[in-house]
């Protein structure tokens, strides 16, 4: 059987060139056409079986150049959605968990203890003020 190259693409082939089509109006949109495609390229419409080969091949990766694109864009987009709301969350703990809460003792010490009180203070790393009672002397 003698095959020429110069036929007219074969029905399966016009078939697939039918499919890309509507596969290529998923990625790029309503304006997408095979045949339309294949004239900016060059190619003759109904193509040839050589011509409809390599055209089945251009339309195949110009589709999946164009799938990656939308789901790189799309994963990048989440990916920095979801680092930007776990860096969120992260900050909300980091505020809640470093944020001291003040609170004030109010300690009445002889001042033969003080040092003491002082050293205990400075080992638990709290910070304290130190209020030496007036005493008013009559006169």
């Amino acid at each position: 059987m003698i095959v020429r190259v110069d036929a007219k693409a074969t029905e399966r082939q016009m078939k697939y060139l039918g499919w890309l089509s509507r596969q290529g109006k998923e990625v790029y949109g309503e304006e997408f056409s095979v045949r339309k495609l294949a004239n900016q390229l060059g190619y003759t419409w109904p193509p040839t079986r050589k011509e409809a080969s390599e055209l089945i091949d251009k339309v195949k990766q110009f589709i999946d150049e164009g799938l990656k694109s939308q789901e790189f864009s799309v994963s990048t987009q989440d990916i920095i959605d979801e680092l930007e709301e776990k860096k969120k969350q992260e900050q909300m703990k980091t505020l809640a968990s470093t944020s001291p809460q003040v609170y004030m003792i109010q300690i009445f010490v002889d001042e033969s203890k003080l040092k003491e009180v002082e050293s205990f203070l400075d080992h638990m790393e709290v910070g304290y003020i130190v209020y030496k009672e007036a005493v008013y002397e009559e006169a």
